[in-house]
């Protein structure tokens, strides 16, 4: 079990059980909808009051691109986007006992970068479809 602060190094998102290759960063957001309640009953205190409706979540990974990657290529990522494939990604550090976050997910986004004389990045999103659970690492 990884203790302290984590090193963002060491958090990878993994796709189909395979890590995505020469990633630089990942990000997992999860949100919560407010459906407001408000009617002509309630108090005229000028505050409203909500409850909670939908859950989503977005993925997001960002990285080099590189043909020779020996992990999830973004031509396979590609693929999965061209035919709408649902997939499973899980966010971890892969330790045992860490936690780890998991969802099926939809690749909806894929950008590609090629600014003169630098390296060349992808950015890919993926809107998850259905929940997204908690577990430990074994």
């Amino acid at each position: 079990m990884t203790t302290g602060v984590l090193n963002g190094t060491d958090f990878r998102l993994y796709l189909s059980g395979n890590v995505i290759g020469r990633a630089t960063n990942c990000s997992l957001e999860m949100t919560a909808e407010i459906r407001t309640i408000l009617d002509k009953d309630s108090p005229g205190s000028g505050w409203q009051e909500g409850s909670r409706g939908v859950k989503s979540a977005t993925i997001s990974t960002t990285g080099f691109l590189a043909f020779d990657t020996t992990n999830t290529k973004v031509s396979a990522i590609f693929t999965l986007f061209d035919a709408g494939t649902v997939s499973v990604c899980r966010f971890t550090t892969d330790e045992t006992g860490d936690t780890y976050w998991e969802a099926s997910v939809i690749v909806n986004s894929i950008s590609l970068g090629s600014p003169v004389e630098d390296n060349v990045t992808y950015d890919i999103g993926f809107i998850v479809t259905g929940a997204v659970t908690q577990g430990t690492e074994s």
